[in-house]
């Protein structure tokens, strides 16, 4: 046995008895494979990272640490690992390298745990970090902080010195409580309206602190409810105005003169809109009588009828001038003036003395002579009056001329 350590060309020769035999071999040299891993590095636990050796030959045989005998291995573990590369012509003809791999720290956050919003609320998602170089949300928005209002998942992905790191939440969305009261309204002065806000089972909060889930209107006003269901809350008001039956007068019964016509027409308090009904057929909202009779009204709305009645009879028409008067203080006779003539629409009355001063004058039927000049208390006599005057229904003025005698 001869050991070599050298390359070169070898031969031996083998002699038994007068026989001999030589053989020859040539010894060659060659170098371990040679590669490196490269230097040492560091590994995300979610973004793996390949080691390979350099150059890399497929010549070779290869044994990493993890018992891969690929060429190439893919790791997301920080520590230390090694390869084994082995010539497949020369046996035990081998080499080694070793890497060390260094754990990068994560940026780590939360998008917190599933929630739900009601329909019309929005949800604020932050991820936050700081330092971070990128954001990614599942939505193609970029930024740390987004807005959701629709039910779903939500992930971001965050972007720090190389490591990447997503959180995931999921949003629901509960439905409003749905209230209707309808349009604002108005019913009769003896009904009630009865308000639903339905959603039952929900919290209710009405205008007057009412927790009911229905409320019995009986006065005019506005009306609010507020429906809570599953935490979520939507309210409803409604306006409900009180509409009356026909409230109205055609005020005190009268008298008519011959030719005075009498304009009829109802003094209302509430309930228009209104429909009339004379009693004697005629449905317009006034009405003229020129004669004495029982009239009567009827005001209808949609709440109902009422009826009113006046009493119109023949009055005194003709004027009534005293001839005499005694304005003693005993509250009898004291003021002359004329009386009656309930047609008269136009009036003046003026007394003269007897050197011919006129000592008063009026153009009101009702209002007289005192018996007095400007407070002064006038002597027993004869005085001498005129009146002018007009009736209804005729342009002629009348007058009329008498003597009066004022006696105390």
């Amino acid at each position: 046995i001869l050991k070599v350590y050298q390359p070169g060309t070898y031969w031996v020769r083998v002699k038994i008895g007068e026989c001999s035999a030589i053989d020859t071999i040539r010894v060659y040299f060659r170098d371990p494979p040679s590669f490196t891993l490269g230097v040492d590095t560091a590994v995300c636990t979610t973004s793996p990272i390949n080691l390979f050796p350099i150059p890399q030959n497929n010549s070779l045989t290869y044994s990493w640490s993890t018992g891969s005998s690929t060429q190439q291995i893919t790791i997301n573990t920080a520590g230390s690992y090694w390869l084994t590369a082995s010539d497949n012509i020369v046996a035990n003809c081998s080499s080694s390298d070793t890497v060390i791999v260094f754990p990068k720290q994560l940026p780590v956050y939360s998008l917190g745990s599933d929630l739900s919003i009601c329909t019309k609320d929005t949800a604020v998602l932050t991820a936050t970090v700081i330092g971070a170089s990128a954001y990614l949300w599942n939505t193609g928005q970029i930024s740390p902080t987004i807005n959701a209002y629709q039910a779903g998942t939500y992930w971001a992905d965050v972007t720090k010195d190389g490591c990447t790191f997503r959180d995931t939440v999921l949003l629901s969305v509960k439905p409003l409580p749905v209230i209707n009261f309808g349009n604002d309204t108005t019913i009769c002065e003896d009904r009630t309206l009865l308000l639903d806000a339905q959603n039952t089972g929900s919290q209710y909060l009405w205008q007057n602190s009412s927790s009911m889930q229905q409320y019995l209107v009986e006065t005019a006003g506005s009306y609010y409810v507020k429906v809570t269901t599953n935490g979520c809350s939507s309210s409803d008001t409604i306006s409900v105005q009180y509409n009356y039956k026909p409230l109205f007068s055609l005020g005190r019964d009268t008298m008519i003169c011959p030719g005075q016509s009498i304009v009829l027409k109802p003094v209302i308090q509430n309930g228009s809109p209104l429909s009339y009904r004379w009693s004697i057929g005629a449905i317009t909202n006034t009405y003229s009588i020129t004669e004495a009779g029982i009239y009567w009204l009827e005001l209808t709305n949609s709440c109902g009828t009422r009826t009113d009645i006046i009493s119109i009879s023949k009055g005194i028409c003709k004027l009534y001038v005293p001839t005499g008067f005694t304005p003693n203080g005993d509250g009898r006779n004291d003021v002359f003036k004329a009386e009656f003539g309930e047609n008269i629409i136009s009036y003046n009355l003026e007394v003269y003395n007897r050197s011919g001063q006129r000592i008063f004058s009026s153009n009101q039927v009702n209002k007289g002579w005192d018996g007095r000049l400007n407070g002064s208390v006038q002597p027993n006599d004869s005085y001498v009056w005129i009146i002018k005057y007009k009736v209804v229904n005729d342009s002629k003025e009348y007058i009329l001329k008498g003597i009066v005698s004022l006696i105390r």
